[in-house]
């Protein structure tokens, strides 16, 4: 027990328990990681960074331990590696967001390919997406004023793990729409969900994301804005 207390992570979970009425355990967190990094593997080459986003309440409650945290998912995901014999294409990089979006008690993680020279995203090797346009000066723009940054096109939105913009609500499909760049403009796609995209109570299966469109996907609201 005593081993248990002198533990960095358990000492953070008794921290959060005082002031939350659940926090999620950090052995979940890094569960969590792990099933985002290995969604995201394609062919030989692992994604290299790995953004961890909770609520405001739990963010505040793991700041004293985001560094242990930190240093845990790079042991993980360094033994995964090795474990699988996987390659990256550069430095990794694990960050910690703060997110409206992300429930109490929960993580939203994302795993991706980036370029650790310029800090841009980059399309994932062997064919992870044959179709990806790497984006500046574009963000999704959720009902609640967070702001994601869309690095690259085709951006996935869904519940599921290895997503580029997690919604972990229930009326949200695993993989529940797209963004893409066409001829008309920004596309929003929907690929399949239960819901759909709706927009003016109507359900669409496709919109065009132009100034002032208001898209709901389940319950979260997403507008396109593009900086000039």
């Amino acid at each position: 027990m005593s081993g248990a207390r002198g533990n960095p992570l358990e000492r953070l979970l008794e921290q959060a328990a005082r002031g939350l009425s659940g926090a999620l355990h950090p052995l979940e967190v890094l569960e969590q990681v792990r099933t985002a990094f290995d969604d995201a593997v394609a062919g030989e080459t692992a994604p290299n960074a790995i953004v961890v986003a909770f609520n405001r309440a739990d963010f505040a409650a793991y700041v004293p331990a985001f560094e242990v945290l930190r240093e845990r998912i790079h042991s993980l995901l360094a033994a995964a590696e090795e474990e699988r014999g996987l390659r990256r294409i550069g430095d990794r990089l694990v960050t910690f967001e703060e997110s409206a979006a992300v429930p109490a008690a929960s993580v939203a993680v994302s795993a991706r390919f980036v370029d650790t020279a310029s800090r841009s995203s980059v399309p994932a090797p062997a064919g992870a997406t044959s179709r990806f346009v790497p984006e500046r000066g574009l963000w999704l723009v959720l009902g609640d004023g967070s702001r994601i940054a869309v690095t690259h096109t085709p951006f996935n939105i869904g519940r599921g793990a290895g997503n580029d913009l997690l919604l972990p609500g229930l009326s949200v499909s695993r993989r529940h729409a797209e963004l893409v760049r066409t001829a008309r403009g920004y596309l929003l796609r929907d690929l399949g969900s239960r819901n759909g995209l709706v927009t003016g109570g109507v359900r669409q299966d496709e919109v065009i994301m132009q100034p002032g469109v208001v898209v709901a996907v389940g319950e979260f609201e997403l507008s396109l804005e593009q900086l000039a």
